[in-house]
């Protein structure tokens, strides 16, 4: 269960690579928002924590075993929510940021809120975007 999604830039948020085996969705709105998928016999949750109906929205992977997925897919609605953060509490997380439904960059972080999560994004966007404008300045 230690390891972590690939995610391939430009793919769809919910499907993050060619070889990725789609799973349940738990929560759907235009697109999928949250649900279940499999890598290389490795399951995972995915969740949008914010932007679920912007261009511009920030997206969770979490790793979870085979017991934890079946118990997601039979969660019901008032306690989905509740299971969902319970998984990622403490563990290693991906983030990524994805514009337009794409992913454009993520990041390798230790689980905590929301807002713990999205400010840790921001940052790494904001680091991101200081090289490409170093980048810009020495060309």
């Amino acid at each position: 269960m230690s390891n972590l999604v690939t995610l391939e830039g430009r793919a769809n948020p919910w499907h993050p690579t060619a070889s990725t085996v789609d799973g349940p969705v738990l929560n759907f709105y235009d697109v999928p928002l949250a649900g279940l998928f499999s890598q290389d016999w490795h399951h995972f949750l995915y969740q949008c924590i914010l932007g679920h109906i912007d261009d511009v929205g920030i997206w969770v992977y979490t790793p979870i075993a085979d017991g934890e997925r079946a118990k997601l897919e039979t969660a019901v609605s008032p306690k989905l929510q509740e299971e969902l953060q319970k998984l990622r509490d403490g563990r290693k997380v991906t983030v990524a940021l994805a514009v337009s439904d794409h992913i454009l960059m993520s990041e390798n972080l230790v689980s905590g809120s929301d807002a713990t999560l999205i400010h840790r994004a921001l940052e790494a966007c904001e680091s991101l975007l200081k090289v490409i404008q170093r980048v810009a300045i020495a060309v």
